[in-house]
């Protein structure tokens, strides 16, 4: 289980765009079906699976989406959930 504060691995694009800004804008008008807080609509977080977001970057962005990686490296992420785990191990045993 997590917290709320605790960081979730990601996917990582990577796309060069001459219009940065209008590419954003489609890509949020095309997840819009998926955002989360229909109230706030800065809150820019949407309920996406990799692979659709990965099918739209590639619709979207073409030729300019450099780099997908569904699972990025996300060390930090990885260092947390590894220390959580030993202090739940320490814990147990005492």
């Amino acid at each position: 289980m997590r917290t709320p504060w605790e960081p979730v691995p990601r996917p990582h694009a990577l796309i060069f765009s001459g219009d940065a800004v209008g590419l954003e804008w489609r890509l949020h008008a095309a997840l819009n079906h998926w955002r989360v807080n229909k109230v706030n609509l800065r809150r820019e977080f949407f309920h996406a699976m990799p692979a659709d977001v990965r099918d739209l970057l590639q619709k979207t962005a073409g030729q300019h989406l450099l780099e997908y990686r569904d699972t990025p490296e996300a060390l930090e992420w990885h260092q947390l959930v590894h220390t959580k785990a030993a202090a739940g191990r320490a814990e147990s045993r005492t």
